[in-house]
């Protein structure tokens, strides 16, 4: 089989790891067809940014090696000549592809091509070996490479184990193999192909649209182009799967600068378009709380409550937060077992007396009284800290930032556990990226969460009077009474 296709086996050297952010500095390309070489082409790249000490120190290419060298746009389209119908190979071929696509982006010239990773042929061929990176299959099967970590020599030792995979595995289990790998990336045949030559290779949401226009399904990824090909992957693992590819005629992709806003947006696409393949966050009311309830007998019991999401969340009273009903009760039903607590007592049975639970010796008896109300109590406050609304931690509301590899990018403000504005700024001043809200929203709290609470990410606490300012900036109205109101 390998001998019917055409491949371009190629390898580039980069300043760093993000395709987005990171530049190449060297590329090779090796193009085969009918299972011979038929060209070779390999370029030094000036990056125009610095190259960092530990990129030289692996790869031994400098500033001063590429200071003379071409520019990426000087040698373009020579790189896409000599990949020209072909499959591209690569040894972890996502990081090589996504760096080669990302530099013709940036000149406006979109590129796509199917794939082959030769990481994961070697493992679906030798799954007897643990490591396979190109320096353990340079090692094992003796292969030469003078100089490891430059493109070209990279390159042959790629090629150098096609041939010698091609020569020793069975035929049948070869072809297999590839063909397993290569349908990973083919398109439904109602999706034009040149979807694929314009999807991202970065952070954002994307929309499915059917022949009608109809949004059928919203999406996000800190990469929108793997996610969105993985959906038509040819291994659906469900019926629901297949149908939303089939049902797809047309794909819409937003860009974000990270992943918070990738969340934000798609938390906002999905209740305003109302796609019906996506369930979980179309309804942004509908919540369930399991409150706290202080009985007359010192034990604490638990409600079930629906809440609208406009009413105050009072956070010392909130034991948990839910989508749904069945949710909640599937958590209680799980505690009440795992942690001996009464059904009774949290509102999954009705009566008095001795609950069933108890009779079956699965419950310490809090329903009659024979255990202490404050170890009951201490006992169920536990149960619910991992779900328990966290208080704001901080006095007034915060700026979060994502910037982009330019003077751009997008600025959230919360407060309170609501997003209360989402802004993008560039050269050419701030705007709105959302609307603004002041209701509680959950997806917002659990989008806020993470970054709040478990740090790394810069957050800035805003004063009163930097926020009028901010909004001011942008040219949104809000008064300051109603913002301390909320």
């Amino acid at each position: 089989m390998l001998d019917s296709l055409k491949l371009a086996i190629v390898d580039v050297e980069t300043t760093g790891g993000s395709a987005i952010y990171n530049r190449i500095i060297e590329i090779a390309v090796i193009r085969v067809e009918e299972g011979k070489l038929v060209r070779t082409y390999e370029s030094l790249v000036n990056p125009e940014c610095a190259i960092p000490p530990i990129i030289t120190q692996l790869t031994g290419i400098g500033d001063i090696d590429v200071e003379d060298a071409p520019k990426f746009r000087s040698i373009a389209a020579d790189v896409r000549e000599a990949m020209d119908g072909c499959i591209f190979v690569a040894h972890n071929a996502r990081f090589d592809q996504a760096f080669v696509r990302n530099e013709l982006e940036r000149l406006g010239m979109p590129w796509s091509a199917k794939c082959l990773c030769t990481v994961r042929l070697s493992r679906r061929l030798y799954p007897q070996h643990r490591r396979h990176n190109l320096s353990a299959l340079i090692e094992r099967f003796g292969f030469a490479c003078e100089n490891r970590h430059r493109a070209l020599d990279d390159a042959q030792a790629v090629w150098s184990f096609l041939q010698h995979a091609r020569a020793t595995i069975e035929e049948d289990r070869f072809a297999s193999a590839l063909q397993h790998l290569l349908k990973t990336q083919t398109l439904p045949p109602n999706l034009a192909p040149s979807v694929a030559d314009r999807l991202p290779s970065c952070p954002g949401v994307y929309v499915f649209r059917d022949a009608t226009g109809m949004p059928v399904y919203v999406g996000k990824s800190r990469n929108i182009r793997q996610r969105v090909l993985s959906h038509f992957s040819g291994d659906h693992s469900s019926g629901r799967e297949m149908r939303l590819c089939q049902a797809t005629t047309r794909v819409e992709t937003f860009p974000t600068y990270g992943e918070i806003g990738a969340l934000f947006l798609e938390s906002h696409l999905v209740k305003s378009l109302m796609p019906i393949y996506n369930r979980q966050l179309r309804h942004a009311s509908r919540l369930v709380v399991l409150r706290k309830v202080e009985q007359p007998d010192g034990y604490h019991a638990v409600a079930i409550e629906r809440l609208d999401t406009e009413n105050e969340l009072a956070p010392g009273e909130i034991l948990a937060l839910f989508r749904s009903q069945r949710q909640a009760k599937a958590f209680l039903a799980e505690a009440a077992q795992t942690a001996r607590l009464c059904p009774r007592r949290l509102g999954l049975e009705s009566g008095s007396g001795a609950c069933f639970a108890y009779h079956l010796k699965r419950c310490d008896g809090a329903c009659t009284g024979k255990v202490e109300p404050a170890l009951y109590n201490a006992r169920l406050s536990g149960v619910f800290e991992s779900r328990r609304l966290r208080t704001w931690p901080y006095p007034g509301p915060v700026l979060i930032e994502e910037k982009g590899n330019d003077s751009s990018g997008h600025l959230f403000i919360a407060r309170d556990w609501r997003l209360l504005h989402a802004f993008a700024y560039s050269e050419d001043g701030i705007k709105p990226f959302l609307p603004s809200s002041y209701r509680f929203d959950y997806d917002s709290y659990r989008i806020l969460l993470r970054p709040l609470m478990a740090g790394g990410r810069e957050v800035k606490p805003l004063s009163e009077a930097q926020l009028q300012q901010l909004l001011q900036q942008a040219g949104v109205e809000a008064d300051a009474a109603d913002l301390a109101a909320n």
